[in-house]
């Protein structure tokens, strides 16, 4: 049988509980399914519904354009980054992430594109731009090899387009 973290205690009842996340002014609120304690009415709420909130805070913050050092380590955390992986991601050094999301250097703006791109990708079930920085981070070596194209219109040009 479940106990309550807090109190021992092993009577529960469902309900709902708001959430509240405040970043650069703004509070962005839900309101969650959560179980809570009969005895000490600690609640507890599913940590994927609580993950979910946390990815949508990240994706109005994308919306709202600002790229402030509170919003960008925000977003980083909400797809479960570490500083250094992210750091190592975009090619930078870790010490200049780390002045991004203290204030000390602006937020560069086309790294904070890239991770709000990220966020929004992972809201979608996409991984596309995560991909592509890992594969920057260990380049192939130069090969001949042939990779081969599909799926292109197999039409011969109209006698009236012009040729280049």
């Amino acid at each position: 049988m479940e106990r309550c973290k807090v109190c021992r205690n092993q009577s529960f009842e469902t309900g709902t509980i708001e959430l509240h996340n405040s970043v650069n002014g703004t509070t962005f609120a839900a309101t969650l399914e959560a179980r809570t304690c009969s005895a000490c009415r600690h609640a507890v709420v599913d940590p994927d519904a609580a993950k979910a909130f946390e990815l949508q805070v990240a994706a109005e913050l994308v919306r709202m354009g600002r790229p402030t050092p509170a919003a960008f380590r925000f977003m980083r955390t909400a797809l479960d980054f570490r500083g250094p992986q992210l750091a190592a991601l975009f090619g930078v050094d870790r010490g200049t992430l780390s002045r991004w999301e203290n204030g000390v250097l602006r937020v560069d703006r086309g790294a904070f594109v890239v991770l709000g791109g990220l966020v929004m990708e992972r809201l979608s079930g996409r991984d596309d731009t995560l991909s592509r920085l890992k594969a920057l981070q260990a380049p192939p070596a130069a090969s001949n090899a042939v990779v081969r194209i599909a799926g292109l219109p197999m039409r011969a040009p109209s006698p009236q387009a012009k040729s280049a």
